[in-house]
């Protein structure tokens, strides 16, 4: 394999690993606050506060 073929993949699989653990990290964020992670949304959704009512 070339040397720059070589480094290109190596750069996209660091890519790769630096973003999954962003996202591990968002998600352990999102947990440690009270919060439920939606891999849908892909964003934390806080639960409602005690007493409130869903409309």
């Amino acid at each position: 394999m070339p040397k720059r073929l070589r480094y290109a993949a190596l750069a996209i699989a660091l890519i790769a690993a630096l973003m999954w653990m962003k996202h591990e990290i968002d998600v352990d964020r999102c947990l440690d606050a009270g919060g439920r992670w939606d891999n849908g949304l892909g964003e934390c959704v806080q639960a409602p506060a005690s007493g409130s009512t869903a409309v």
